[in-house]
């Protein structure tokens, strides 16, 4: 770069040259470099084909003496000094060359003009020394201005100038044309921290949001890269330093040692034979030592208060004690230090080499440095100090408690683990402060609010668990270690209790206004709404307004603030929100009072009140519904003093136990279903309390009366206890399906007989029943019983089957009991059943041909049944035609008729492959014969008589004997008497 001050020959920034890319072509088309006649660089850019851009005149450039007023009278404002003190510093001829190389160099875009300021110790530790012209001659600050930004340290304060452009013009403002950041004196990482988290991070984001680029690649990468240089930085500022420690050498030691090494032999005490009699060098070595065990114990000794400052600064102590003390080790073995120590022990002054080792403590504080940093290496605090929601914070909690459990294989104190607690307590309230601020909580939607203060709630509610959890661990370890240090473990606040209480004051608070700005919008609606609820009015409108605008003026207050400012600040907000809310909870308790007191009937007021109980936490509408309250009260008491009543009738006694039975519920299951009906009737009570005197409802006199009734009916409606029993009757029962299929009862009466039945008692189908009901009730059922109900209902068909089976049988030989000459028509049938009862006599419940037997058992049984049946119709047909001879016409028809039915119906019987039909038909033949000599003995008789009284006069005819007989016969040869009754003396009429 040639050394002009400024660039005369021509600027242009918006074009390049091919050979060294600097901004700026001249006229003749080459960049500026080669027009300054640097002679080593030969241009490769072609001539444009066309004219190039007019360049800008001298008088286009900013002047040098604009931007030194500029200078002057901005940089003392921003960092201190005086006006006088920069106008020397901005007159000196370095300062105009670099200011003019800043003005119109375009490939130097940084100023940086600032001063050094010293520290009061450092001044105070010059003075001590006696250097005090020195700091005579410092007190007034150099100034500094350079084009290099790395020229600032931690003792400066500097603003440094960036370009916006890469050359500075005149026509334009300067502001426009800079970007200007303050680095003030202090630790560089602190400085860093507070333009990342403060203005760089929040930037970001709304340049993100307004942008709406959040869902760009790269975008979530910036925002984590950034995030992570906020931690790195929180960590170099909380690392704590712990000082080097030097150990001077005696400088004839360190001669001897040098001149041996130089003659290529190893140092040796006999290098010193001659000094050790020297009283005066030894004494003078063996204060050098002295002075290391000084130096030694400056770090050996050191210790910290770890609930002072944060946790990572505890943690870092220990990390960084243990490097300093191996680095002192190091020094410790080092040959200079190894030969000092040897030449003082054959000198004979071992009090000096004794103390070395013991009064520095080094190899002690080594062994309990490296204990302790088994529980700080690998320490998580990133984690949390790196969480960007709550529910980061909640993982980051555990896994900062479960490292903790490392302390039981460290000797780490006790007393100083529960101060780091409290530490790490004050780093989740810095970190949950940061989380919770960036949301601005009192300008977010109410639903907004409540999930960041449900997380904060989570956030809150694990700590506690943990932090109890890890108590107990350290309990456990005081025991078995024996240690009485710590005599109790009083459970303390922790550090974000303060944060805890806030947040949940601002909860209170921002859902009070909501009930209170949600029940004046619903009261106070607009046109249409019913005569009960109001009309919209200015005054019912200037009401929502005044809510809203309390709110607005509470929201000002920085509600997190959590110092004695923060909190005066936070209480005049809330009185100034009180003061403004009082007029609309006027208006408020006289539309109450209004609408109360045109209520027709109780279930109205309860309406009406469910609809303002969340405003009766005010204590001004509560004071103005109270009579009403009491009213509504005395009405809760009957109904449940009525449901009370309805609950001593004992459920089986109800008509809710019939009507559980009609619907296949069982017992116990009816029973439950009942009691919790009777329980949500309680539950509906009780909620009619809650409407009535509000939150909060248990506190107040009558309320807590209630509660307490209520409490008491609702244990003994408890329908665990009717489940358990349920269990305990199942579980000694030992019910189940298992065994055979089928069981023999002897029953003793009059006649002992025994009675097949099926091994299926009903109490399985009904534990069956109550498993599946109590399931869907949602009671846990023991996975036996559950196996049991299981089992039951697979074999619950084929037992139904079973009992249907043996009670058709059952009913059938009862029908055949009384005809037990029908008996041999169905043998066959009936012996089929008995061989196929005979099978499942030895059949088992588990056993694999169950299906098939009850299938085959219940086709015996139908067809046994259906013969039985059959055979019963042809026997009543057969006995009716039997009778029928002994009353019907002796002529050979008739009978012939009778005759023909008897045998068709025999010939159906023989169709239908009954068995032992010939014995039946002799039977029925040997009857039909009976009948006819019966029939024919009457009719010869009745001959005999009417021939013996032929040609007797009539009145001989009159004796009952005769009329009888000749009535008998008329009525014989007329077609018989009425039915064929039978005259007593086995003469039948006809």
């Amino acid at each position: 770069e040639p050394a002009e001050p400024r660039i005369s020959e021509a600027l242009s920034s918006r074009s390049c040259c091919s050979c060294c890319c600097v901004p700026g072509v001249s006229d003749e088309g080459h960049c500026l470099s080669c027009v300054r006649g640097q002679a080593d660089v030969d241009c490769n850019m072609d001539p444009p084909d066309e004219k190039p851009a007019t360049a800008a005149p001298i008088e286009a450039v900013l002047s040098l003496k604009t931007l030194v007023e500029y200078l002057r009278e901005l940089v003392p404002s921003l960092i201190g000094g005086t006006v006088g003190d920069y106008s020397t510093l901005l007159g000196e001829d370095a300062a105009s060359k670099d200011l003019t190389k800043f003005i119109d160099d375009s490939q130097v875009f940084t100023l940086v003009v600032g001063r050094a300021v010293k520290d009061k110790e450092e001044e105070e530790e010059k003075d001590e020394d006696g250097d005090k012209d020195r700091i005579q001659e410092e007190r007034v600050p150099p100034l500094l201005l350079s084009l290099d930004a790395g020229t600032v340290t931690s003792k400066h304060s500097a603003v440094v100038f960036v370009k916006r452009v890469p050359v500075l013009l005149r026509d334009k403002d300067l502001p426009s044309q800079l970007r200007s950041i303050t680095f003030s004196e202090g630790q560089p990482f602190e400085i860093l921290h507070s333009f990342m988290h403060h203005a760089i991070s929040p930037f970001l984001n709304s340049a993100i949001n307004a942008q709406k680029a959040g869902e760009k690649l790269g975008v979530k990468g910036i925002k984590t890269a950034i995030s992570d240089l906020e931690l790195s930085l929180v960590h170099l500022q909380q690392d704590i330093d712990i000082p080097e420690i030097s150990l001077i050498i005696h400088p004839t030691i360190k001669q001897v040692m040098s001149e041996a090494i130089e003659q290529g032999r190893k140092p040796s005490v006999e290098d010193f034979n001659s000094r050790i009699e020297d009283v005066q060098f030894m004494t003078s070595v063996s204060k050098c030592v002295t002075r290391w065990i000084r130096e030694i114990q400056k770090v050996t000794r050191m210790d910290r208060d770890p609930s002072s400052g944060t946790a990572m600064q505890e943690v870092s102590f220990w990390l960084n004690l243990e490097r300093a003390l191996l680095s002192i080790k190091d020094k410790r073995d080092s040959p200079e230090v190894v030969m000092t120590l040897d030449l003082l022990k054959h000198g004979k002054r071992f009090h000096a080499t004794v103390g070395f080792d013991s009064d520095t403590g080094l190899v002690k504080s080594l062994e309990t440095v490296a204990n302790y940093n088994q529980l700080m290496k690998e320490f998580p605090l990133s984690g949390l100090l790196s969480a960007s929601s709550t529910d980061a914070i909640r993982t980051a909690i555990v896994n900062i408690f479960n490292h903790m459990k490392k302390i039981r294989n460290t000797n780490y104190p006790v007393a100083r683990t529960l101060k780091l607690i409290q530490a790490i307590s004050s780093d989740l309230s810095d970190q949950l402060l940061r989380v919770v601020r960036s949301e601005g909580l009192m300008h977010i939607s109410y639903p907004d609010f409540e999930r960041v203060v449900t997380g904060c709630r989570k956030v809150f509610q694990t700590w506690d668990e943990e932090d109890e959890k890890f108590r107990n661990t350290l309990r456990d370890l005081l025991k078995k270690k024996r240690d009485d240090t710590v005599k109790t473990f009083r459970r303390v606040n922790p550090e974000h209790k303060p944060l805890q209480d806030r947040l949940e004051e601002l909860s209170n608070f921002r859902k009070q206004h909501e009930q209170l700005r949600t029940v004046i919008v619903r009261v106070l609606k607009p046109s249409g709404g019913s005569s009960a609820d109001g009309l919209m009015d200015a005054d019912d409108q200037s009401a929502i307004e005044e809510v809203n605008l309390a709110y607005e003026d509470a929201k000002q207050a920085d509600v997190l603030d959590l110092t004695e400012g923060g909190l005066k600040q936070w209480e005049a907000a809330k009185r100034r929100y009180d003061e403004r809310i009082d007029g609309v909870e006027t208006r408020i308790t006289a539309r109450l009072r209004d609408q109360l007191g045109k209520a027709k009937n109780a279930n109205e007021m309860f309406r009406i009140f469910g609809k303002f109980n969340a405003l009766f936490v005010r204590p001004k509408i509560r004071g103005a519904i109270r009579e009403y309250q009491t009213q509504l009260i005395q009405r809760v008491k009957a109904d449940i003093e009525t449901l009370q009543e309805k609950f001593k009738v004992l459920y089986p006694s109800t008509v809710n136990a019939h009507m559980s039975e009609v619907r296949d519920i069982p017992p116990v299951s009816g029973q439950i279903i009942w009691a919790r009906q009777i329980d949500r009737q309680l539950t509906a009570y009780m909620r009619r309390v809650e409407d009535v005197l509000g939150r909060g409802w248990e506190n107040h006199v009558e309320g807590q009366v209630l509660k307490r009734d209520g409490d008491s009916f609702r244990s003994k409606l408890d329908t665990q206890a009717l489940f358990e029993k349920w269990l305990s009757d199942v579980q000694a029962r030992q019910s189940g399906a298992g065994g055979h299929i089928f069981d023999i009862e002897h029953r003793r009466g009059q006649e002992s007989q025994l009675y097949l039945l099926v091994n299926f008692h009903p109490q399985i189908i009904t534990l069956s029943k109550e498993v599946r009901n109590l399931k869907w009730l949602g009671f846990r059922v023991p996975l036996v019983i559950v196996n049991k109900a299981l089992q039951a209902n697979h074999f619950y068909p084929f037992a139904v089957s079973l009992k249907a089976s043996l009670r058709t049988y059952q009913q059938t030989i009862e029908k055949l009991a009384t005809q037990p000459q029908l008996r041999r028509l169905v043998a066959s049938y009936h012996k089929a059943i008995q061989v196929r009862i005979a099978e499942g006599i030895g059949l088992r419940w588990e056993s694999y041909r169950l299906e098939a037997f009850v299938q085959a058992l219940a086709s015996s049984v139908t067809i046994f049944q259906e013969k039985v049946d059959e055979m019963l119709v042809s026997s009543k047909a057969i006995k009716d035609a039997i009778n029928s001879l002994e009353s019907c016409p002796l002529k050979l028809e008739d009978l012939t008729a009778v005759i023909n039915t008897i045998q068709k119906v025999v010939d159906d019987l023989n169709l239908r492959s009954y068995v032992n039909l010939p014995r039946f038909v002799a039977d029925v033949d040997s009857e039909v014969e009976s009948k006819l000599v019966k029939r024919l003995s009457t009719a010869l008789h009745n001959w005999v008589v009417a021939l013996e009284n032929f040609g007797k006069k009539t009145d001989e005819w009159d004796d009952g004997t005769m009329l009888s007989s000749s009535a008998s016969n008329r009525g014989g040869e007329n077609g018989g008497g009425k039915d064929g009754e039978d005259d007593g003396n086995g003469n039948g009429s006809g």
